[in-house]
């Protein structure tokens, strides 16, 4: 009989320790040193917290567009934020069937390209509020015509303009169409695994009603990530908030003003050699413009005279751009 590793006495205490509780019978691994686990959902997350600015840009659009389309429709939407996410492209993909509505567009000097999806029965609607109907859409949905596609640019056009003017306030892009397309497995303009912030809105009037959605690529809004956070913004709010602080403490200052009529060079025997009634010729006659200085810095050309009987200049120029 092979020697027993374990006492009879051992086996017994180990197998009570176990019905108590007291020893694990899952074997315990040791981490692996260097090693760390990393869920990928959670860059969503992130990507939430570093572009939260683009709120500021979501709102100045929902305004534009609510106008543009008053003026050009002359009745009033209701557009809304439907939902807001940070997904792979492929996921919009998969909501996309043909025939589609999408827009592909720049926004200069990002590089790469964004979507705009419209909803087709949405398009439909405003077709037949273009053609003086009440908004009403197709039963089934068919491929556009060419002419309907070419109306319909008008509307895409809108919504691409106030897109860009959501912008200002943030950095200034120029927003450049760049195709149509109805079939979305021939979009290749970004890759199905890359993350992009995709933003639904929703346009409802009467009987015109659908969704909008824009997709734009995580990789082209890198370089500008410092300016869209929340923090960019609360530090961009502080320094508006001490800069006009500033202002208006500089615009109480006094400053000191110095008209100077002219100069002349003498040698120290001529300058001895002055008394009352000398005339000392100047560099500059009647009818030359004079320097005006500002705290000892030259500013301004004046010309001298008189205004109310006070002598007095009148500013004719500033340093750099003088006039004769």
């Amino acid at each position: 009989m092979p020697d027993q590793i374990l006492t009879q006495e051992e086996i017994d205490a180990l197998l009570g320790a176990i019905r108590k509780g007291e020893v694990s019978l899952e074997e315990e691994k040791a981490p692996k040193e260097g090693v760390k686990p990393y869920d990928l959902t959670s860059q969503s997350v992130s990507l939430r917290a570093q572009y939260g600015a683009l709120e500021e840009v979501y709102d100045r659009f929902i305004t534009g567009l609510k106008n543009s389309f008053y003026l050009f429709f002359q009745q009033d939407f209701e557009i809304t934020i439907v939902s807001r996410e940070i997904v792979k492209f492929s996921e919009i993909l998969k909501g996309l069937s043909y025939p589609a509505y999408i827009d592909v567009f720049t926004m200069e000097p990002l590089f790469g390209s964004a979507i705009l999806s419209i909803d087709p029965h949405l398009m439909f609607s405003l077709l037949d509020l273009m053609f003086g109907g009440k908004g009403k859409t197709v039963d089934k949905i068919r491929p556009f015509t060419p002419l309907e596609l070419n109306t319909l640019r008008r509307v895409s056009e809108m919504v691409l303009g106030d897109f860009e003017r959501a912008w200002e306030g943030i950095t200034p892009i120029k927003v450049s169409h760049k195709k149509t397309e109805e079939k979305p497995e021939f979009l290749h303009v970004i890759d199905p695994s890359d993350f992009v912030i995709s933003v639904v809105f929703s346009v409802d009037l009467k009987e015109v009603s659908g969704i909008l959605n824009l997709c734009l690529p995580y990789l082209m809004l890198e370089p500008i990530k410092e300016k869209l956070s929340y923090a960019y913004l609360r530090k961009r709010a502080v320094e508006e908030g001490w800069n006009e602080e500033l202002r208006k403490l500089v615009a109480q200052a006094n400053v000191e003003l110095i008209a100077e009529l002219g100069r002349a060079t003498l040698s120290i025997y001529r300058l001895m050699q002055l008394k009352e009634n000398d005339i000392i010729r100047l560099d500059r006659g009647p009818e030359d413009p004079i320097t005006l200085r500002v705290q000892g810095k030259e500013k301004f050309w004046a010309m001298p005279g008189v205004f109310k009987g006070n002598k007095a200049v009148k500013i004719v120029g500033i340093m750099g751009s003088r006039t004769s």
